[in-house]
């Protein structure tokens, strides 16, 4: 006859019934750590993303106005700023 078969049930758990180890805060830092990476990693190629569109912008656009407003516009969302300055310089002068 089984235990369940008697109606006798266990009040722990196998894991429960373990000792902690010293592996389990171990666990969880590693944990933390992996998530905190997704974020980063999830940062980085929306950042890769931007810098790509923005590339594409640059080939999109024959006059310098709207490349440039494009340029500006994208180097303000990739590094996260309300404001950019974008200058050119003249070879002549300098």
């Amino acid at each position: 006859m089984s235990v369940a078969e008697l109606g006798l049930r266990s009040r722990t758990t196998i894991m429960s019934a373990l000792p902690q180890t010293r592996l389990e805060p171990l666990a969880s830092h590693y944990e933390a750590s992996y998530h905190f990476l997704e974020s980063e990693l999830d940062l980085k190629s929306a950042r890769l993303r931007l810098l790509l569109d923005l590339t594409n912008n640059m080939v999109a656009h024959v006059e310098l106005n709207h490349l440039l407003t494009a340029v500006t516009t994208g180097t303000r969302q990739l590094m996260q700023s309300e404001f950019a300055i974008l200058g050119l310089l003249d070879l002549e002068t300098g």
